[in-house]
């Protein structure tokens, strides 16, 4: 379980100048759950990202990773190694010279054996169509390319919670439908073994895949529901800049 508690964090907090972004925030995601979440620019969505994985520490508040706290300097590898992560630009999160490298990475730090690597690398490959790109440097390929290869890294390396921010944005719409519903076929495999999935998204026909659907505007949770359930809010969910789905949209 991913349990957020009370989290605030601000930009320039130093400069005099400072930007709250998280302000108080509770959230929790629970073992084998799929949930999505929305909200508009500057609302948080991204640095709350950020602090699960404990890339930045919050100004306030504690975020406890299956009982370990994220930002506890003795516990905090261990949060952070249950944590996946794939971001918007995935430029900044390339770490490898070819395609099989990159994937072959996290598979390396969990001391998988070479048999067993070669097996995933080439399952990976196939489930994202990028066997082509194998000897590859990730800077020769297209935005929507890199992103598939990110998604298969990060997926290969079986993390317990796999967080996406945007993941699917560079993809053109065929390509996300596809990718969301490889995303969906892996929670279903592994959703008895406590696998969860935080989607970020400003699409709410991705939100209408999740089981959960969590709003949050000016660093609070403001809908936390189903997502047919909070997309009934469409007037108030336009005015806080959040897309709904055109049949819920004739309905308000």
């Amino acid at each position: 379980m991913i349990d957020i508690r009370e989290l605030y964090f601000s930009y320039n907090r130093h400069s005099g100048e400072e930007n709250t972004v998280l302000n108080g925030i509770n959230l929790r995601l629970d073992a084998g759950e799929f949930a999505a979440l929305m909200g508009a620019n500057g609302s948080g969505k991204s640095t709350l990202a950020l602090c699960i994985k404990g890339i930045v520490k919050p100004s306030g508040g504690n975020i406890f990773i299956d009982g370990f706290d994220i930002n506890d300097e003795k516990t905090s590898q261990q949060a952070a190694d249950s944590v996946g992560i794939v971001f918007q630009n995935p430029d900044n999160q390339f770490i490898s010279t070819s395609v099989e490298r990159e994937i072959a990475f996290g598979l390396e730090n969990r001391g998988v054996s070479p048999v067993e690597m070669r097996k995933i690398i080439c399952e990976q490959m196939d489930r994202f169509s990028i066997e082509e790109y194998r000897m590859y440097s990730p800077d020769r390929l297209s935005g929507g390319e890199k992103q598939k290869v990110l998604l298969a890294s990060v997926i290969a390396s079986d993390p317990k919670y796999l967080v996406l921010d945007e993941a699917t944005s560079h993809l053109d719409p065929h390509e996300r439908r596809r990718i969301i519903n490889l995303l969906k076929d892996e929670f279903d495999f592994k959703k008895d073994r406590g696998f969860s999935v935080l989607l970020i998204t400003q699409s709410p026909f991705e939100a209408l895949d999740a089981d959960r659907l969590i709003i949050i505007e000016g660093g609070r949770v403001a809908f936390d529901d189903k997502p047919e359930e909070v997309f009934k809010n469409a007037d108030k969910l336009k005015k806080m800049g959040i897309r709904v789905p055109l049949e819920y949209e004739l309905l308000s």
